[in-house]
């Protein structure tokens, strides 16, 4: 059996109880940024089984999914639009076709993030909107760990994660491919010192985000919610 040091193991411990709600609480936010946008065409990438696309078609969106996996038949078996394909090696449509790209915890797994950037940038329409998800590999724990002196370790690198960023560098990653940044929002914050405690952690965490803490300093949360707009 592996054996883990008490660093990988608060850190295993605090992914298992945060991962539980993080998409949940993550989507619901994605929800409301969708609310303000005029319906049109929406390109959902990464689709999995369609859940999130299967919504938005029912608010009223024409929709449009494509899925690495198998998991697009089963979308397709919905009655989605659904097309298989590896996004590293661009995106299969015409340029000006969607109102709206939606990323949701894409682009950290990819090699090429400039390629992908730039493709959503060419099918996206004049002034239209691209929404992208990933960690955040300065939120508070990653902030705690350098603190000590140690390696900040990803907990998901075995899940294929291999492009990090904060905030600022993601921000600047977009500017730099054509985008104006329009919102910034972060999720969940992990408190070192009170990983033992799901309870407190979790209670102080509801608490931040109430009081208003996650969306004035969305830097120091686990996860980043950044729309952007093509100029």
């Amino acid at each position: 059996m592996q054996k883990h040091s008490s660093l990988e193991r608060i850190q295993i411990e605090t992914e298992k109880n945060y991962c539980i709600n993080s998409q949940l609480e993550r989507l619901a936010i994605v929800e409301k940024i969708f609310e303000r946008i005029p319906k049109g065409i929406l390109l959902d990438v990464g689709c999995h089984e369609g859940e999130f696309l299967q919504q938005m078609v029912a608010s009223g969106w024409k929709g449009k999914g494509i899925e690495l996996t198998d998991k697009y038949k089963v979308a397709r078996r919905k009655g989605l639009d659904c097309t298989q394909c590896n996004i590293e090696d661009g995106l299969p449509f015409t340029q000006n076709t969607f109102d709206v790209v939606f990323a949701g915890e894409i682009i950290e797994h990819l090699a090429d993030t400039d390629l992908f950037l730039e493709e959503c940038n060419r099918v996206l329409k004049k002034s239209g909107t691209l929404i992208i998800t990933t960690p955040n590999i300065a939120d508070l724990y990653f902030r705690w760990v350098l603190l000590k002196g140690l390696a900040p370790l990803d907990p998901f690198a075995k899940g294929g994660h291999i492009r990090h960023y904060s905030l600022p560098s993601l921000r600047q990653h977009l500017i730099c491919h054509g985008f104006a940044i329009k919102e910034s929002h972060g999720l969940g914050l992990f408190f070192p010192l009170l990983w033992r405690s799901e309870w407190l952690s979790g209670s102080l965490d509801r608490l931040f985000s109430k009081i208003g803490f996650t969306r004035l300093f969305p830097n120091l949360c686990k996860q980043l919610i950044v729309v952007a707009e093509k100029k």
